[in-house]
């Protein structure tokens, strides 16, 4: 799921909060049961090698 909220509308705004974000870039993972994976949330960029073993993380979580 990708969202763009660069229009920062009331909307955008409250999913933000919805998910205690500041802002983009982040990246987040979510188990099946629709819960956030947060110890794998990714914000600002990171290396290649890092979010592969992030990606592998959440892969293993499932």
């Amino acid at each position: 799921l990708r969202l763009d909220i660069t229009e920062n509308t009331a909307e955008q705004r409250a999913l933000l909060n919805q998910f205690q974000l500041f802002g983009p870039p982040v990246i987040q993972f979510f188990a099946e049961d629709g819960l956030e994976l947060e110890q794998l949330r990714v914000v600002g960029e990171i290396e290649a090698p890092e979010f592969i073993q992030r990606l592998n993380q959440a892969a293993a979580a499932r």
